[in-house]
């Protein structure tokens, strides 16, 4: 028997009959989709595409993107593996097949010779030239330029840049050709009417006839490898050949259907589809096929896998249908029995563990848990993989009634809620009373000891520090049989504020939480702020008192003094308990300018160094005077004069020098030397006690590198 070229390809219906049948066609599909996508047992889904026009050929570059054509301008794209069908917007032509080489290059065929581009994904499309007006039956690209199509009256063409331009090449047969298929840039095969199957070497240079003693008319070729590929017929017959098309042999497919398409993962695994909606597939290289349940009757004119498991095939009246399970059948597991708490169970604890049977074919569960029976008020879901569930912290509440059920899910579905049980909570004991530390304390150590109030039939006390009021960050928590908590070296930061709060438990459930008291523990020292000597201070004694406010926090003081305001060099250094430190003697010289800071401490760290002071020691004997410094170096007359035994000797000085003050007899002797060496700019008094002297004449000379005077002084005893 051979079928008709119009049931491959011309089919196209007109009577009122044949519409009204669509509708009704559509309308059970519309039903099937709706049933067949909830709790479907086949292993093919259908799609809703919004059309009834027959859909000839799809094509998938990934598993979200794809793309389907057919007759009356149909145009089909998706963004979610067929799961919504929207126009493509390609031109209005018979279109008989589609080929994508990547999600955004592809191109459309169909009747009159009409080819059509998209190089955005279906955004925009481009008319190409044939130049020929047959019915172009299926395209193929080896790559982004190079590609063929087949048609009627024996028509190939071929493109080595996109489509840009096609030649038309001699296949040698003059019957109508309905599929090509290019393994390489070289070899390809194509079938078509009167048991036509054709093949080339060459790119098409040249075609050689392969088919000798087919009686069938031919379908859409498969071949996974350059040997080994099928072709379906009709009287659900399949060929195949494993030498490149010289041999084919026979192969009985169980199912009377004449065959449409082939598609081939491997040499092993294959699809073919065909008229009555039928779907054959073979794991063994077609020594077996079994017939697949799909949810259309209507003719399958195309099937196309991206992988062993998922795959579409499209058709007559809008058909596309899908698989995800390798178009094997499909269960939706069992609902789940509910084991534990039993069924309107009292005095369960507010973190109870939901138990219930595995389900077959299952491979997670939902569970919900709701105040009321209707489940519109949820407090606690989620979807799992085991058959357990411990409800989470403050979920519940005592003293209430709660409602819980648990469905069964796996990748094609769910089962239907299992029975609703119900289960209510204990009574807590209540909330205990803090003691201590009391709430906003301040100072607090680092290692508090919290305290609470004992509560009647409590066995047991959560107590819980944080961060936050809120409690969103815990710091400590520990459940104690005491009503105070030590809390351990290394929980606490120092200078922080913590929240704390106890609840207790008797062995059923917890109580509700105390209140909330807060504490900050104890910082760092301020930082010391000096007094005495004062910044800048002259004339200071080589001994003296170092005095500065208290720090909070504080629990000694560490003092530096250097001759360097960066100190560099520690002149003296001392750690004490109180805030002030007397100078050893020995550690500070005459006329030496010195820098100080003090830091705080305590068993934390120590606050940053005070600020810097300065001061200069001058001699026990000699004063500054005020006034600022002088511009010139002057020597000035003793007073008292005369004296006895004492006077003061006063001399400016305008800059940093080497100075002697020498006190001459009349003779002009040196009897006494008050100074040598180098003085700062100032106003100086030096007071000379002459008591070992005897009355009589003396001289006060001062000598600078630039100055020399002498003042006349009469000591009188």
């Amino acid at each position: 028997m051979r079928l008709k070229v119009s049931n491959y390809h011309k089919t196209s219906p007109s009577s009122k009959r044949v519409k009204t049948m669509k509708k009704l066609t559509f309308f059970i599909v519309s039903f099937l989709l709706l049933a067949g996508s909830i709790y479907a047992q086949s292993g093919w889904v259908q799609q809703y595409t919004g059309t009834s026009n027959h859909i000839l050929s799809l094509a998938f570059p990934n598993a979200n993107t794809g793309f389907a054509c057919g007759w009356s301008g149909t145009s089909l794209k998706t963004t979610n593996g067929g799961s919504n069908w929207v126009n493509a917007g390609a031109p209005i032509y018979d279109y008989q097949s589609t080929f994508f080489v990547d999600v955004n290059t592809g191109w459309m065929v169909g009747h009159g010779g009409a080819i059509v581009k998209t190089t955005n994904s279906g955004i925009s499309w481009i008319t190409q030239t044939s130049g020929v007006y047959v019915y172009l039956m299926l395209v193929n690209f080896v790559d982004a330029n190079t590609g063929y199509i087949a048609g009627y009256s024996g028509t190939v063409l071929k493109t080595t840049n996109g489509g840009t331009s096609w030649i038309s090449q001699n296949s040698g047969v003059t019957v109508n050709l309905l599929s090509v298929k290019f393994l390489d840039a070289n070899t390809g095969y194509i079938t078509g009417d009167n048991s036509t199957i054709i093949k080339t070497t060459n790119g098409g240079s040249t075609w050689t006839s392969l088919v000798y003693g087919i009686y069938n008319n031919l379908g859409k070729v498969a071949f996974p490898n350059v040997n080994t590929g099928w072709v379906p017929g009709t009287n659900g017959l399949v060929y195949k050949t494993t030498n490149g098309g010289n041999i084919w042999t026979v192969q009985g497919s169980g199912n009377p259907n004449y065959f449409v398409s082939a598609n081939f993962l491997n040499t092993s695994t294959g699809y073919i589809s065909g008229a009555g909606g039928s779907v054959i597939k073979t794991t063994n290289g077609g020594t077996n096929y079994v017939t697949q349940t799909t949810p259309t009757t209507n003719e399958l004119h195309w099937i196309y896998f991206i992988n062993s498991e998922t795959g579409w095939s499209c058709g007559y009246y809008g058909t596309i249908i899908k698989t995800t399970s390798g178009g094997n059948p499909v269960f939706t597991p069992d609902a789940p029995v509910l084991i534990s708490p039993v069924n309107n169970s009292v005095n369960q604890p507010l973190m109870p563990t939901l138990t219930w049977n595995a389900s077959t074919y299952a491979t997670t569960y939902t569970y919900q848990v709701s105040t009321t029976s209707v489940f519109n008020n949820i407090i606690d879901s989620g979807t799992i993989s085991s058959t357990q569930h411990i409800v989470g912290n403050g979920k519940l509440s005592s003293g209430y009634t709660y409602f819980w059920r648990v469905c069964a899910n796996n990748s094609y579905g769910s089962s239907s809620w299992s029975t609703i049980w119900n289960f209510s909570t204990s009574v807590g004991p209540d909330a205990p009373n803090l003691i201590s530390p009391a709430n906003g304390s301040n100072n607090v150590s680092l290692t508090p000891t919290l305290t609470w109030s004992s509560v009647s039939g409590a066995v047991s006390y959560l107590v819980e520090i944080s961060t936050n009021s809120d409690f969103t960050g815990i710091t400590d928590s520990i459940t104690t049989l005491a009503t105070q908590r030590i809390v351990p070296a290394g929980k606490l930061s120092i200078s922080s504020t913590y929240y704390w709060r106890v609840r207790a438990n008797n062995n059923i459930t917890y109580g509700p939480w105390s209140v909330v008291w807060n504490f900050s523990t104890m910082g760092l020292p301020s930082i010391p702020v000096l007094i005495t000597p004062p910044n800048g201070a002259l004339a200071v004694i080589k001994t003296p008192l170092m005095d500065w406010n208290n720090s909070a926090n504080a629990t000694t003081y560490t003092i530096q003094v250097s001759t360097i305001s960066t100190f560099m060099v520690i002149t003296d250094s001392a750690t004490v308990t109180t805030s002030q430190y007397q100078v050893p003697s020995g550690k500070l010289f005459d006329w030496v300018t010195y820098f100080w800071r003090v830091k705080a401490n305590n068993s934390y760290g120590s606050s940053n160094w005070s600020s810097v002071w300065m001061f200069t020691v001058y001699p026990d004997f000699v004063n500054a005077i005020g006034g600022g410094i002088p511009s010139e170096f002057k020597l000035y007359g003793n007073y008292p004069n005369p004296f006895n035994p004492s006077t003061k000797i006063r001399f400016d000085v305008p800059k940093l020098s080497n100075i002697k003050l020498i006190i001459y007899d009349a003779l002009g002797r040196e009897v006494d030397k008050l100074h040598q060496g180098n003085i700062p700019a100032g106003r100086f008094e030096y007071t000379w006690n002459a008591g070992k002297f005897s009355s009589g004449i003396y001289y006060a000379r001062l000598i600078a590198d630039e100055y020399s005077d002498i003042k006349r002084m009469v000591l009188i005893k």
